[in-house]
């Protein structure tokens, strides 16, 4: 029997290709591969022993805040200084004030007569400007364990904010008191030092509790500033008071006060701002407020002491 041959053409070799690769693809598809791992050691079924030690922290120290990479047992940080040498000066959260030895990472143990902790106390008898006699003592207190914004002068005095008093409490670098400024803040929200035309002026800021007339108390801004002479130590230096509450305007009467819409009144009354920076020549004031930051020009008003002033005088958002 003759059986004839077809001869194939290029079209057959064509559909005879792709019906292959049709069907490889489809196997892979269908049966992907899996690549699997080799068994961990120590499971019992490998070649390779292993030794586990679990370690239980009993005492509970991975709790405690770790500050610069060593630990310092420190309760917490609200604010910290730098002093001349390199030390710093640290704001303990509701432990006053600490000195951390930096090149040895450690805690200053001879710091506010050895206390360690610099807390201050009331009828303080030992600052520079503590008044003689125990009756004039009674209204003058260091205390200062609940701490806020803490600055350095130029003789390494450190300057911070009392949350428990509203006083202002200066310390040597040794952690003894300094001086004590009194003023009306009862919620210190900034305090900064700045070096102008050869002397240190210090600037406060926070909130306080306020009469208006013919109304309920409200909380208003305040900020005092003062200048703490050339060597920055000079607690008997000027100081002025910053009127905040001044609009742009004239009193509209007698029982409204000044026209305060807008401006800097708003700016700094309760918590609308809650940090404040100055310029280095202090010309400029800037203030957060509501994720915008407001800025307002600095007028010298004697003695190097500079206050914002209202936008219509030359403030403004940016």
């Amino acid at each position: 029997m003759n059986m004839k041959i077809k001869k194939l053409n290029i079209k057959d070799i064509y559909y005879f290709i792709k019906i292959n690769i049709f069907i490889f693809l489809a196997v892979l598809i269908t049966f992907p591969q899996s690549y699997s791992k080799p068994i961990p050691p120590g499971s019992g079924e490998g070649d390779v022993p292993a030794n586990i030690l679990f370690l239980l922290d009993s005492s509970l120290s991975m709790k405690n805040p770790v500050t610069g990479g060593t630990y310092l047992g420190l309760s917490g940080v609200d604010w910290a200084v730098e002093l001349s040498d390199g030390n710093l000066i640290v704001g303990e959260k509701g432990d006053g004030a600490v000195k951390i030895l930096t090149a040895e990472s450690k805690k200053d143990t001879s710091f506010a007569n050895g206390n360690i902790n610099f807390t201050g106390k009331p009828k303080d008898s030992t600052c520079d400007n503590s008044p003689a006699g125990g009756k004039a003592l009674r209204n003058f207190s260091s205390e200062a364990k609940s701490t806020a914004s803490g600055a350095v002068s130029s003789a390494d005095i450190v300057w911070f904010g009392s949350q428990a008093t509203g006083h202002i409490v200066g310390i040597k670098s040794d952690g003894t008191c300094k001086a004590v400024l009194q003023t009306d803040i009862d919620h210190f929200k900034t305090l900064e030092i700045r070096r102008i035309e050869g002397e240190d002026i210090l600037f406060a800021f926070g909130r306080t509790w306020m009469p208006r007339p013919s109304s309920k108390r409200q909380q208003l801004g305040y900020m005092l500033v003062k200048n703490l002479g050339a060597n920055g130590s000079d607690y008997n230096g000027a100081q002025i008071h910053c009127d905040l509450h001044r609009g742009f305007g004239e009193p509209r009467n007698n029982e409204d006060g000044p026209d305060n819409s807008g401006n800097l009144f708003n700016t700094t009354k309760k918590d609308m701002s809650l940090d404040m920076t100055v310029s280095k020549n202090g010309d400029y004031f800037h203030f957060s407020r509501k994720g915008n930051l407001w800025t307002f020009k600095g007028e010298n008003k004697g003695n190097n002491l500079w206050c914002p002033v209202p936008i219509a005088q030359g403030g403004g958002e940016l």
